[in-house]
């Protein structure tokens, strides 16, 4: 019954590196060391950060505003309305702005006349209903 035997499988070649995985398909070793991990994340994040820093300029803004009144928070708010004024002095808060239009365009598009107006009333109008 040498039919009925299981077969063995062979370990995964190497001591360390890429061989030893859990992966169904050997991989061959690289032929040359392999990046630094830890760099190549610290470039990916600082990339990241500056592109945000760059195209999201109203949401630093907005993050400004929002934080407890204070000395610290008010020099934030100056240089956060400084760079808003930067990036839109180049352009760079127009996609955003384009953006938000065509979300309040939808918006008013699609609930304008329901019932939610009549119930939400302004309360600067304190005028007892005629």
């Amino acid at each position: 019954m040498a039919g009925s035997k299981k077969a063995q499988r062979e370990p995964l070649p190497g001591p360390a590196g890429l061989e030893d995985t859990l992966s169904p398909v050997d991989l061959p070793a690289p032929p040359g060391p392999l990046p630094q991990p830890l760099r190549w994340t610290s470039i990916a994040i600082a990339a990241a950060a500056l592109f945000l820093a760059v195209f999201n300029a109203h949401a630093i803004r907005g993050w400004c505003y929002d934080l407890p009144p204070g000395a610290v928070s008010e020099r934030l708010i100056g240089a956060a309305e400084g760079w808003y004024a930067a990036t839109a002095a180049v352009g760079l808060n127009r996609s955003v702005e384009t953006m938000r239009g065509w979300w309040q365009a939808a918006k008013e598009r699609r609930f304008a006349g329901s019932a939610v107006e009549d119930v939400v009333a302004d309360p600067a109008d304190s005028r007892p209903p005629e």
